[in-house]
């Protein structure tokens, strides 16, 4: 279901691309390589960054990826939670009080209920083609190890609304992406 060009993701496939940029070293790389990218391909005006303010973020952090959106020129959605994190704890152990209740790899809603579904929020409002790319690496986790480059998130995919998911970064190591964030000149 997807067009690619020499074995490069075509991105003008696609109404809207969503990235998906915390403020960390990968999703700083990732952001920058699809700037690039769409730029190459004349479709970098499809581009949206979403940052996921968890409730609990570094009190830096939203003011250090607005910089580096605006850096890469390219327009920044800043999405939230129903509930902050400490609010989402007190929840869940209201709810499982006999099991674990803070995040953990054994306890994972963290993800979920405070990044993931605040961001397909943002992404219903939109109908069409619709690409959500995040950061994730090969080399992070024996989890992460396993992930596909691409998939479909049928969760929030319609009949108005298909949504593909790309994890551009997968092959990158550690020091390629300290090499691409010092490329980008944003500290």
């Amino acid at each position: 279901e997807l067009r690619f060009i020499g074995g490069v993701l075509d991105l003008r496939q696609f109404d809207k691309v969503f990235i998906s940029v915390s403020g960390g070293k990968d999703s700083h790389a990732m952001l920058f390589l699809v700037k690039e990218l769409a730029e190459k391909q004349g479709c970098s005006d499809k581009l949206i960054a979403m940052y996921a303010d968890t409730g609990m973020e570094w009190h830096n952090a939203e003011s250090h990826v607005r910089k580096i959106c605006e850096a890469a020129k390219v327009p920044l959605e800043v999405v939230y939670p129903n509930h902050t994190l400490i609010e989402r704890m007190k929840i869940q152990y209201d709810r499982y009080p006999k099991t674990p209740w803070t995040p953990s790899p054994m306890c994972r809603y963290c993800t979920s209920h405070q990044k993931v579904y605040p961001m397909d929020k943002l992404l219903r409002r939109y109908p069409g083609k619709l690409l959500k790319i995040t950061g994730e690496r090969w080399q992070e986790s024996k989890a992460r190890s396993t992930y596909t480059e691409f998939i479909k998130v049928e969760r929030i995919s319609t009949d108005k609304r298909k949504v593909y998911g790309w994890r551009p970064m997968l092959k990158f190591t550690t020091d390629d992406v300290f090499q691409m964030v010092k490329d980008s000149g944003v500290e």
